[in-house]
């Protein structure tokens, strides 16, 4: 009985309670830093992949738009080509009709090439 029971003060308890409280504060909170930087960490790794994507697709944006702005050109230049052609055209059959008009049993021929120009100058206005 003569043992000696070691009682903690309800002081001490309290301090060590808060000592206690306050490392796994400081743990949980570096623990969560840590975590939060490997995040960040894959989130700018995502974000520098998805920027290589932009840049690559912006990349083919400017490569369609130069390929359509070429295409659009040689469009518009057969466009002319084929015009100036029609043009000449009909004045070529103007000149054969003229022709044929001091020739006697060729208005057949003629309604028919005057229908000719008559449709390539519809066609040409559109």
């Amino acid at each position: 009985m003569g043992e000696k029971i070691r009682t903690v003060s309800l002081r001490r308890a309290t301090a060590l309670a808060i000592i206690l409280l306050v490392i796994g504060l400081v743990v949980g909170w570096g623990i969560e830093y840590w975590w939060a930087g490997k995040q960040i960490s894959k989130l700018k790794d995502e974000n520098s992949k998805l920027k290589s994507e932009v840049n690559n697709l912006n990349s083919n944006i400017n490569k369609l738009k130069d390929e359509n702005s070429k295409l659009k050109k040689q469009i518009n230049d057969l466009k002319s080509k084929y015009v100036n052609l029609l043009n000449n055209t009909i004045g070529k059959l103007e000149k054969v009709i003229n022709e044929l008009k001091s020739i006697k049993g060729t208005k057949g021929v003629i309604s028919e090439l005057e229908g000719v120009v008559k449709n390539i100058k519809g066609a040409l206005k559109g």
